[in-house]
């Protein structure tokens, strides 16, 4: 009984010395990185920010939908290729961040697109769209907007979507 005692007294120290210096050296790193993540921060507009820091043009709902209803310029979904089968906005087209480089066929058609085209994600904490745009904007394309309140609330708001899969 003294033993497991004993075992489970060094256990739990040990758990908490490393837990301890793990906290001390994040905080130490994040002291010091150039790109430091903030303890608190408000999150919910921080994509927004981001964006508008980065000079991309940010719409919002009712804007967007205006833009639908004329049906002139291309939405494209960020989220990743699952979502979108899941459900997207009509007409939308899949250009996922994380994969965008192997579409080479969808990203030159886009960056020939002399129009404005709109990028989306699933809501405003999702950087996929503004991180897709941000590259965009680097391979030339520099007539972007940025759907900021995403799919969720396009959706929510009872705004025209497909769910299903095109081939």
């Amino acid at each position: 009984m003294k033993k497991e005692r004993s075992l489970f007294r060094k256990t739990s120290l040990l758990f908490f010395l490393i837990l301890a210096f793990g906290f001390l050296f994040g905080g130490a790193i994040n002291w010091v990185h150039s790109s430091k993540i903030p303890w608190v921060g408000d999150w919910e507009n921080y994509v927004e920010t981001k964006a508008k820091e980065a000079g991309i043009k940010i719409i919002y709902l009712r804007r967007a939908h205006e833009i639908f209803e004329e049906n002139r310029l291309l939405f494209i979904d960020a989220r990743s290729a699952e979502k979108f089968q899941e459900k997207h906005i009509k007409r939308a087209v899949s250009l996922p961040f994380d994969d965008f480089e192997n579409r080479p066929n969808l990203l030159g058609q886009i960056l020939e697109i002399k129009d404005p085209v709109v990028i989306y994600c699933q809501n405003r904490s999702c950087d996929d769209g503004l991180l897709l745009a941000q590259e965009l904007r680097e391979m030339g394309k520099t007539n972007l907007l940025y759907y900021v309140d995403g799919f969720e609330l396009w959706e929510a708001e009872g705004c025209s979507i497909d769910s299903e899969i095109s081939e």
